[in-house]
């Protein structure tokens, strides 16, 4: 952990005591974040990098442009916005039109964070609101590949096969090394536990909250029932993996799966690290842990949201402030 002087931002709401000052997080995580850059390129060609770049790059020009219109002098960072930029970028599939990924960048800076008043102000993430609003407008136009399993595929209730609906997801080394199809978000699991790890020792991200949040996770996707569908895609009833009566060795390959295998660490470990949108006290982010983690489970097995962590915590922070409230010394 950083041994650094605490500075409280008495003029960024909501006036929270940080390691280091406003400037200086935004910069370091925008700089770790655009090092997922080479991964983009490596992995999914210069297009990828080059929207993830443009989205950064927009994110910025549309703080300075919104700044000069208002007349004000700053309501944040230009690095956060480029840092919005990016992150909603990464939240969009890889092959997704340039205008659209711009929009979401757009959005992300003005209805994200402009409209609530800037930086500290805001409750609800901007990146996450700017991206879920893409999504709505471009439904039509944005193809997503699911990374979570939200089906068993069998022929009868008696006739599970756990392994084989874990094979249909491919191998679990091309979602930590950002291989797999859809967004980088769900795609590059390791890239973002080496950053999220530099975050937490930079005191940027509780690590006790994170545990909390994939544990539970973990515990809630084994006892909660998933769908059963024949092969011709009927539902003919539901199962926990608990109920399935599984050997370790599918335990750990489910569980596995479950984690890595979509935008469950990008959420935990890159999304958890915006500080305005989660709450203040320890005890707050645990609970805030939980009930993102709850809303997750919920969204990945009964819906069909494409990026159901990311949703889960847009959802959750809604209730960041009466967290707050309620877990604030009195």
């Amino acid at each position: 952990m950083i041994k650094s002087r605490k500075y409280c931002q008495g003029h960024l709401p909501p006036f929270r005591c940080c390691p280091e000052t406003a400037s200086t997080i935004m910069a370091v995580q925008l700089i770790v974040v655009v090092l997922i850059l080479p991964v983009a390129y490596f992995r999914f060609g210069i297009r990828s990098a080059f929207i993830i770049f443009s989205c950064g790059l927009v994110g910025a020009l549309a703080q300075v442009t919104l700044l000069r219109i208002s007349g004000k002098k700053s309501f944040g960072s230009n690095a956060h916005s480029a840092l919005l930029g990016i992150l909603a970028a990464l939240m969009l599939p890889v092959d997704v039109d340039l205008h659209i990924a711009i929009f979401a960048a757009i959005a992300a800076v003005l209805l994200g964070k402009y409209i609530f008043g800037g930086l500290g102000n805001y409750f609800l993430h901007p990146a996450l609101l700017g991206t879920a609003i893409t999504y709505i407008l471009f439904r039509d136009n944005i193809l997503i590949v699911s990374g979570t399993l939200r089906n068993l595929t069998a022929s009868s209730m008696q006739n599970l096969d756990l392994a084989e609906n874990i094979r249909k997801f491919g191998d679990l080394s091309d979602f930590l090394l950002g291989n797999a199809s859809g967004c980088i978000c769900q795609s590059a699991s390791l890239f973002f536990i080496i950053m999220g790890i530099y975050f937490i020792y930079r005191g940027y991200i509780n690590w006790r909250s994170v545990v909390i949040y994939i544990l539970t996770i973990s515990i809630l996707s084994v006892f909660c029932p998933l769908n059963i569908i024949d092969p011709a895609g009927r539902d003919i009833g539901k199962m926990s993996i608990f109920m399935m009566n599984p050997s370790l060795g599918q335990w750990v390959t489910f569980l596995a799966y479950e984690i890595f295998a979509g935008s469950i660490i990008f959420t935990a470990f890159i999304l958890h690290a915006d500080m305005a949108s989660r709450p203040i006290t320890n005890r707050g982010q645990y609970l805030f842990a939980c009930i993102a983690a709850a809303l997750t489970i919920i969204l990945q097995f009964y819906t069909t949201i494409p990026l159901p962590a990311p949703a889960a915590m847009l959802i959750a922070g809604m209730l960041s402030r009466p967290i707050d409230n309620l877990t604030r010394p009195k």
